[in-house]
C-alpha cells in the first residue's frame, strides 16, 4: 500500500479530537481573511503561508509568532461564528465525529467590549451552529485562567 493511500485510508476513518485549540483549527485562509476585513494590523507581505508551521525545528518563537494576529480576532459576533464553522469544519473535512473544542472567553469579551457572560453565551452559540450545520458532535471547554478573572470580569458572573 502506497504512503498517500494509507493516508486515504486514515482520513477516511472516524475520529475524535478531546482537545481542540480554537484558533489552531481555523483554515489560514479563513483566518487571514479576517484579519484583513476587520482591520487588524498585520505585515504586508504575512501570507496563509506564514500561517501554517513549517517544522519543529524553526522553534517555539516562530511557532507563536501568528499568534500575536489571531489575538485580535474575534471582531463581533459574526466574526466568531465565521472562525467557529470554520473550525468545525476543518474537524469534519478530516472525518472527525466528535470534538471538543477549547476556548477562553475573555479575549473575546474584551475585544468586543461585552460581559464574560455575554462571551460564553457568543461562543456556546457558535459552537452548536457548527455542530448543527457540520454533522461533527461538537462540544465547548471554555479555558479559564485564574489570572484573566479579574475584578473586572468576576463581577459578570
Amino acid at each position: 500500500m502506497t504512503l498517500d493511500a494509507r493516508r486515504s485510508e486514515m482520513r477516511d476513518l472516524p475520529k475524535a479530537d478531546l482537545h481542540v485549540h480554537l484558533n489552531g483549527c481555523v483554515a489560514s485562509e479563513t483566518l487571514l481573511g479576517l484579519l484583513r476585513t476587520h482591520g487588524a494590523v498585520i505585515p504586508e507581505d504575512f501570507s496563509v503561508d506564514d500561517l501554517r508551521v513549517s517544522s519543529a525545528a524553526s522553534g517555539l518563537a516562530s511557532y507563536l509568532e501568528p499568534w500575536r494576529f489571531f489575538k485580535q480576532l474575534p471582531i463581533g459576533r459574526a466574526c466568531l461564528d465565521e472562525m467557529v464553522l470554520s473550525a468545525v469544519e476543518v474537524l469534519a473535512d478530516d472525518n472527525v465525529k466528535y470534538a471538543e473544542v477549547r476556548n477562553s472567553p475573555f479575549n473575546i469579551a474584551t475585544l468586543n467590549g461585552i460581559s464574560l457572560v455575554e462571551a460564553v453565551d457568543w461562543l456556546g452559540d457558535a459552537v452548536a451552529r457548527a455542530s448543527d450545520s457540520t454533522g461533527t458532535d461538537a462540544r465547548l471547554i471554555l479555558s479559564l485562567s485564574r489570572h484573566e478573572l479579574s475584578a473586572h470580569h468576576a463581577s459578570d458572573l
